[in-house]
């Protein structure tokens, strides 16, 4: 399932691309995914962890999450960002090094989650929308 959705998200990108559409602040979205998975595969990722986890991929699946990617198309990703960004820097103090260890991506890590999580942050604070993402996922 990992691979297929990971795939998936990497041609949503390549189309949106393909026709024209701004994917800046999207383009890692593939990546986020693929580490938060890989960090579920290691048994030194604790419970608590695990939960935040679960919630950032439970809101990739949630077919009624705040921006539809079917309604909105790439800007659709931006609510997903944020929460995979969200949950990566609340597990930095306990889980950097692994998550350096699992990204695959020839840019920083921090600079990634930073950068992502700054801009889309900023467009949903503009719409009203980051406590309605926050709530729904349960993370505070």
């Amino acid at each position: 399932m990992k691979r297929i959705y990971y795939t998936f998200l990497m041609q949503e990108l390549q189309d949106f691309k393909d026709s024209g559409e701004n994917i800046e602040d999207v383009k890692y979205i593939p990546d986020f995914f693929k580490l938060l998975s890989d960090m579920l595969d290691k048994d030194v990722v604790d419970k608590n962890a695990r939960m935040l986890i679960n919630a950032a991929l439970g809101y990739f699946v949630s077919p009624d999450d705040v921006l539809p990617d079917d309604v909105y198309g790439p800007k659709g990703y931006i609510d997903d960002v944020f929460v995979c960004t969200y949950v990566l820097q609340k597990m930095y103090p306990d889980y950097l090094r692994l998550m350096k260890q699992l990204w695959n991506v020839d840019v920083d890590l921090e600079e990634a989650i930073e950068t992502s999580h700054n801009h889309c942050k900023m467009y949903l604070e503009d719409q009203n929308l980051v406590e309605r993402i926050i709530q729904y996922c349960g993370l505070e």
